[in-house]
């Protein structure tokens, strides 16, 4: 059954309260959550979706801060939306053309290679009406092989957005989102790395920007901020290539 909204009216101070009787202090909580503090001060006082980097990101750092705090998050995430109503993001439009595109050079390719294999059957044939003499051949030589260019690339180059995220010296609070869903989110201890890909966009938060590398289509970004600093940016594919976009 949803929680009303006369009953969970006010989410900020049902995070206060659970803090306060926690004895725990703001500075603490953004240490062991890994968000920063003003976020946090920012949930307590029930701040709109504009007070963060995104809507989303408001959302998320809300069930973090609730699990952390020990509360369930669902019916504060419920009551925050109705508070604080935003507008649903626009639908992508559908693509019929590079699919019908697609389809017609399959299927053109498909004709080429059938009439490929049959002239090759035709002219490599039994040929009787004029027999070849025997002729002693030479033995011969391995070919070499092909010089290899400088700067060649030997490995396919993925399609849309792949993009690997490696946490080194700290733990930090990670979110990434797909089409306005999260595909992670949660405090990821050093040594660990997640990859996600694509077609074309891939949002994502960093709660301590010094303690994660990026690596963007096998490009290595290293680090995107300072200590304890939080980014926030998206990976979009723009003219067939990756590229990093910044909303901190």
């Amino acid at each position: 059954m949803a929680v009303g909204l006369s009953s969970e009216k006010n989410v900020g101070r049902r995070l206060r309260e659970a803090r306060v009787a926690r004895a725990l202090e703001l500075d603490r909580a953004a240490q062991e959550t890994r968000i920063h503090r003003k976020f946090l001060e920012a949930l307590e006082r029930d701040a709109p979706p504009e007070d963060f980097p995104a809507p989303m990101y408001a959302r998320a750092f809300l069930r973090e801060y609730a699990r952390y705090l020990g509360l369930d998050p669902e019916p504060l995430v419920d009551s925050y939306r109705m508070n604080h109503l935003e507008p649903e993001p626009p639908l992508r439009p559908p693509v019929p053309i590079e699919r019908s595109s697609a389809a017609w050079v399959g299927t053109t390719l498909a004709l080429v290679s059938v009439a490929a294999l049959l002239a090759i059957a035709v002219f490599a044939g039994p040929r009787e009406d004029r027999p070849m003499p025997r002729v002693a051949s030479p033995p011969t030589s391995p070919s070499p092989s092909p010089p290899t260019v400088a700067g060649e690339r030997t490995k396919e180059q993925p399609r849309g957005v792949l993009l690997t995220i490696r946490v080194t010296e700290r733990p930090s609070w990670i979110n990434v989102i797909r089409d306005g869903k999260d595909l992670l989110r949660r405090t990821l201890e050093p040594g660990t790395e997640r990859t996600f890909r694509d077609r074309r966009q891939l949002d994502f938060v960093i709660g301590d920007a010094g303690a994660v590398r990026v690596i963007l289509n096998g490009k290595r970004l290293g680090a995107l901020g300072d200590d304890g600093q939080v980014f926030t940016g998206s990976a979009v594919l723009r003219k067939g290539k990756a590229r990093l976009t910044s909303d901190s």
